[in-house]
């Protein structure tokens, strides 16, 4: 906190126009420190992890001259491949990462390797002068994730591409959507679910400052629990009945834990590794085992295709 004090003082004290951080560490910076102190914010970049509805908003009310530009890219990629500058009217739970920068190219394809349509998820490749060569001394690695595209997947943008393993989707104006990591990926209920997706909808609650999802068991009994740290008076089961209001109930957290702060690495990310084991995590309700023979027979059937232990009405 003394350090985010700190860099308030330096703001203020040699009138700072441009400001790079992480979104987390922004909006840290938004609440512990006054308005005034930031005033000579001209532009914000954030980057490194991703930025919240919160982040825009509270960026608003402290700095609306500012601009507010969320960054993306990867060390493969140059550090810097994609960005999105923050329009005053954008609204919505998520905040895109937005449109290749000059010199860069970015393809979003399926399984296949072929390019996605408009809204659907799949794996993000860049493309262009800022792609690296590969790993020092790991061949088989750079094999794996820097790859040759050919005109079916990359058209006229035909070449070499390094495989992010990055989630995203094209919105309907042609900006980059991110939904987290493909490894992190997970069935609930015998849905793919991104945490991302349900952080994204946690954040965007009023009285929401931060939050965070992480997968809790394994197969049939894999859940969602939420980290949320509150800018207000809440509880966790309100904040699931508020969830429950715009996600299907696969994606509503199993629990929702109230932290006064969310663990950090030294670099400032979230540090999921060092979050507390959950309270409790429920199970969902009204599951039962069908009486008759035939129904068992047809549940055992699904319990299988769908890898959960309980179906039922």
């Amino acid at each position: 906190m003394r350090d985010v004090l700190h860099l308030g003082e330096l703001v203020a004290e040699h009138g700072v126009t441009h400001l790079l951080a992480l979104p987390s560490l922004y909006q840290v910076l938004l609440d512990e420190v006054g308005a005034d102190r930031l005033a000579s914010l001209r532009t914000v970049i954030v980057a490194g992890e991703a930025c919240t509805a919160g982040v825009v908003a509270a960026h608003r009310r402290a700095c609306p001259a500012a601009e507010l530009v969320n960054e993306y890219g990867p060390t493969e990629a140059a550090v810097w491949s994609h960005a999105y500058r923050v329009r005053p009217d954008h609204h919505g739970p998520t905040v895109p990462i937005g449109r290749p920068v000059p010199n860069a190219s970015g393809l979003v394809l399926d399984d296949g390797g072929l390019p996605v349509p408009v809204g659907v998820i799949g794996e993000l490749h860049i493309g262009g002068a800022g792609v690296a060569r590969g790993y020092l001394g790991h061949p088989e690695l750079t094999a794996e994730r820097f790859v040759e595209l050919a005109s079916a997947a990359a058209g006229r943008l035909a070449g070499r591409f390094y495989r992010t393993g990055d989630l995203v989707s094209w919105d309907d104006a042609g900006n980059l959507v991110f939904w987290g990591r493909a490894d992190s990926q997970v069935k609930v209920r015998g849905h793919r679910v991104e945490p991302a997706e349900v952080e994204a909808v946690l954040a965007s609650l009023p009285g929401v400052r931060e939050a965070v999802v992480v997968p809790h068991g394994s197969g049939g009994d894999l859940r969602l629990v939420a980290y949320v740290v509150a800018a207000g008076p809440t509880t966790g089961d309100e904040l699931r009945v508020r969830a429950a209001a715009v996600v299907p109930d696969f994606l509503v957290p199993a629990s929702v834990e109230l932290l006064a702060d969310l663990p950090r690495t030294p670099n400032g990310k979230v540090d999921r590794a060092a979050l507390p084991d959950p309270v409790r995590v429920r199970r969902p309700a009204g599951k039962g085992v069908p009486p008759t023979g035939a129904e068992a027979a047809m549940a055992e059937l699904w319990r299988e295709a769908l890898g959960v232990d309980e179906v039922g009405p």
